[in-house]
């Protein structure tokens, strides 16, 4: 079943469900859109902060209300629950983004017919993603880079720790502050990640970004234990 065309939802959409979760809350400058959510710069928090909002239509590309649409968002936003999991999980750690808040809601009559049609809003602090540092200053010293390899290193051993695949380690999902004048790295984005209770001998499913994924993902291979995420940490070195 192919995907439909299904437009990200419209900035007065989503700031009827962030008034829902804080009136005082308001949308700032529009930051970018993925695969599956929107992202804009939150005002009325005293630091800044972000909102992505992962609206099940667009994520799922479907808009519909056959049982077929409806059982297929429901198993996208399976990925979103899983996310607020694996971030509360690793909350401790200071190189993985941090969750604010989170709110689950169902979009304006997202339930007639039957339907299921339903929004997630993740509050996080603002932080520079990687390539967009890059393109403003021009380089990274090569002490920069070792600090981004100790850092998300960092990141995941809290991930292997708590039996975490992120399944996609790349440069647009490492985002940078300062830190006592110095650079400090961050990793984002667990929006397909994996819990691992047992990784050995599990085969995982074949997702992630072309050129940083690991073989043994890409092909379904069998694990022997969570280093995956190592390979495309090396990649994007």
């Amino acid at each position: 079943m192919s995907r439909e065309r299904v437009s990200p939802p419209e900035r007065a959409a989503c700031q009827w469900y962030l008034s829902r979760c804080n009136p005082r809350w308001q949308l700032g400058e529009f930051i970018c859109a993925g695969g599956s959510a929107v992202v804009y710069e939150l005002l009325g928090e005293k630091t800044p902060h972000v909102v992505k909002i992962i609206d099940s239509r667009f994520m799922a590309g479907r808009s519909g209300n056959r049982a077929a649409d409806k059982e297929l968002r429901r198993k996208c936003m399976q990925y979103v629950e899983t996310e607020i999991v694996v971030m509360e999980q690793l909350k401790d750690c200071r190189h993985t983004m941090p969750l604010r808040a989170h709110y689950t809601l169902n979009s304006p009559n997202g339930e007639e017919a039957g339907a299921y049609v339903s929004v997630t809003l993740l509050v996080m602090p603002k932080l520079t993603p990687l390539l967009r540092y890059i393109t403003d200053t021009k380089a990274l010293t090569q002490q920069d880079i070792l600090q981004l390899g100790r850092d998300i290193g960092c990141a995941l051993g809290a991930c292997v720790k708590n039996g975490i695949l992120h399944r996609d380690v790349k440069p647009e999902n490492i985002f940078v502050y300062q830190e006592n004048g110095k650079l400090r790295f961050v990793l984002g984005d667990f929006g397909v990640s994996r819990r691992v209770a047992q990784p050995e001998g599990q085969r995982i499913t074949g997702i992630g970004t072309d050129y940083y994924v690991a073989p043994e993902i890409r092909y379904g291979q069998p694990l022997k234990c969570l280093n995956s995420d190592i390979y495309s940490l090396g990649v994007t070195l």
